[in-house]
């Protein structure tokens, strides 16, 4: 460790508080929030906690202030406390005497925390003043990511059976690797035991943390060591409540689509009120849950809307009464929109104007479309997105026809068939289509089944899909198997969740309808898919 002495610079004087206004101290002395047992005015101590300073990550700092007491009297308490807002914790050291000192912890970023002094009278007087430290960052010391739970985000502990995973990745200098990843979870009823992550590459994670349902909070303390032994840490808080949420929009809006963009790692979400130039498509934080400005450009009906191959744009179906339906693309860099297809591009049956769901073909450059439509076309049509051109592959001709009542679609890049999902008002199985054999088939082999009106996700050969409005299941393509994934979800809103999916972080985001102090209104859910953990995006 380094020594005392040399770990610490003083930058500038420490700043001052006051809450009441002491005329016969002068402007220049430092001023002070001021209690006293007496109902007059009193003179109170004059404190300075000591100079802006700094320290290396590991080495002790010893603060160095001054006090002194007024009219012959005598100071008899000290009492130091961190005061910040960061997530860095440190442990005071002896904080009722006046040079109180801590051990800096080994911060991945450089870090600037903040600390009260208070000292106290022998006629309870009592002054106040702040100070600053900055810890200085190992700059080749390992940098710390945690993926999950995101920072600031809202945690239940009972929903979750009192358990929690954490994970995330770490990023080594050059001629190193990662070596150990230690993380101890924090909260104000005490310590848990440290857990040594599990580690894989520059991937860490450890999990089943037991968290007590009485807090208010937690805070992890994440220590990463590489094999030159350089150590850096990094710290986490998360409130922890039944009911604590924030919604992201009011019930007035309802969301059309919810898509993760894998290249600029944020969400993006589709929704809209009564009119057409309501509708809002804007990209939202997945850590903090901020969300950005629309990117419309003008008015657009929408229903539903997916990437394309790229993600470079967004497809997007939709119509209003009084018009045909279209498709546009709706580029994400400007947001200038095009259509695809529809009265003016394309020939073919007319798009309804409330397609139940879009699928790309992108070894096709084709794009499947779902229609559901009561005083229209229902069934699958498949459109050129090079000419605008509308193909129908199925079409429903009463109750009992594969095509009627869907609900959603995703096209199977592996054997180009159509995975369907019905709203037919009842609970619905998966069922695949082959476009060639004209073939319907049951996928899920147990009795599993999914909300009405439920979106659906195909990655590799797994659908995932919402059961019983509350459960994130799994169900594998080839053998029907169903496999649980969560059973967490927000119980409101059921039949209007929509999700999307972070292959590379193996995050789900989920979007549900809820009510939170008597308004509803939404809210947005994050899901680890290893451990079926829920935690909630507590908004701006």
């Amino acid at each position: 460790m380094s020594s005392e002495a040399s770990s610490q610079t003083s930058t500038s004087s420490s700043s001052s508080t006051s809450s009441s206004s002491i005329s016969s101290l002068s402007s220049s002395s430092p001023s002070s929030s001021v209690s006293s047992s007496s109902s007059s005015q009193v003179a109170v101590p004059i404190v300075d906690a000591g100079p802006l300073a700094s320290v290396e990550a590991g080495a002790v700092f010893r603060f160095s202030p001054t006090a002194t007491a007024v009219n012959g009297q005598t100071i008899v308490s000290y009492l130091w406390e961190q005061i910040d807002i960061t997530d860095v914790r440190v442990i005071l050291d002896n904080e009722d005497q006046p040079n109180s000192s801590f051990s800096a912890p080994y911060v991945s970023a450089t870090t600037t925390l903040k600390f009260r002094l208070t000292v106290t009278d022998d006629l309870n007087g009592t002054s106040s003043d702040t100070t600053s430290v900055t810890i200085n960052a190992d700059p080749d010391a390992p940098k710390i990511h945690v993926t999950f739970p995101t920072p600031g985000a809202n945690y239940n502990p009972s929903s979750n059976d009192n358990k929690i995973a954490i994970f995330g990745k770490a990023q080594t200098k050059a001629g190193s690797s990662l070596s150990k990843i230690t993380v101890i979870a924090i909260t104000e009823n005490g310590s848990t035991s440290p857990v040594n992550a599990v580690i894989s590459g520059n991937n860490w994670r450890a999990s089943d943390f037991s968290i007590p349902a009485d807090i208010s909070s937690i805070t992890f303390n994440v220590v990463a060591e590489d094999s030159l032994e350089r150590i850096s840490e990094a710290y986490l808080r998360l409130g922890t409540s039944e009911t604590k949420r924030a919604l992201l929009f009011p019930n007035s809006r309802t969301p059309k689509g919810l898509l993760w963009d894998e290249e600029e790692k944020i969400l993006w979400l589709l929704h809209s009120g009564f009119f057409t130039d309501s509708v809002r498509l804007e990209p939202i934080n997945p850590r903090s849950g901020a969300v950005g400005d629309s990117i419309l450009t003008q008015p657009l009906a929408t229903h539903t809307m997916i990437f394309n191959k790229d993600q470079s744009e967004f497809i997007v179906s939709g119509g209003v009464w009084s018009e045909t339906a279209k498709l546009h693309s709706v580029q994400k860099s400007d947001g200038l929109i095009t259509v695809i297809s529809g009265d003016e591009r394309g020939n073919g049956e007319e798009l309804g104007i409330a397609s139940a769901g879009l699928s790309l073909a992108s070894g096709e450059n084709h794009i499947y479309v779902g229609e559901n439509n009561t005083n229209g076309f229902s069934g699958i049509m498949r459109i050129d997105i090079s000419t605008g051109n509308r193909e129908v592959l199925l079409e429903s001709e009463d109750r009992e026809s594969p095509g009627y009542a869907i609900a959603d679609i995703a096209y199977n890049e592996l054997n180009g068939e159509v995975i369907i999902i019905y709203n037919n008002y009842i609970e619905s199985s998966i069922h695949s289509w082959n476009p060639d054999t004209k073939i319907l088939k049951k996928i899920n082999k147990t009795d599993t089944k999914l909300i009405n009106k439920g979106k659906i996700i195909i990655f590799g050969e797994d659908v995932f899909a919402i059961s019983a409005g509350t459960n994130l299941i799994k169900i594998n393509l080839s053998t029907g198997l169903v496999s649980p994934i969560s059973n967490n979800l927000i119980r409101t809103g059921g039949f209007d969740k929509l999700f999307t999916y972070s292959a590379s972080d193996q995050l789900f985001y989920i979007i549900s309808r809820t009510e939170i102090d008597d308004e509803l209104g939404h809210v947005i859910s994050v899901v680890d898919e290893l451990s079926g953990h829920v935690i909630d995006l507590v908004g701006q």
